[in-house]
């Protein structure tokens, strides 16, 4: 028996509620784990395994034995410690 996929309309009747087609992104979650995390800001799980124990520079959320980071929070504390960069060139003529 060959099953052909359902449209629009026949989902929503067979299952109540939007098609696949239809359904919102996916919500990023609130929270990530430490195996999400490394990767998406470039650094290793010992990096953020060391961290939490000595430098806390990354803040983290400690629930029962799960250690989880919220990015919102991730990302401002990796902006503060940003060093470096371009300097802005200074205006005008140069003095001979």
């Amino acid at each position: 028996m060959i099953h052909k996929k359902p449209t629009a309309e026949q989902a929503r009747r067979i299952y109540g509620g939007p098609a696949a087609a239809e359904r919102p992104e996916r919500i990023k979650p609130l929270l990530l784990s430490e195996t999400e995390l490394a990767p998406l800001i470039g650094m290793s799980l010992s990096f953020l395994r060391r961290d939490r124990r000595t430098a806390r520079l990354i803040p983290f959320i400690k629930l029962g034995d799960r250690v989880l980071y919220d990015m919102d929070r991730v990302k401002e504390a990796l902006r503060t410690l940003e060093v470096g960069g371009a300097k802005p060139q200074p205006r005008g003529r140069k003095s001979a």
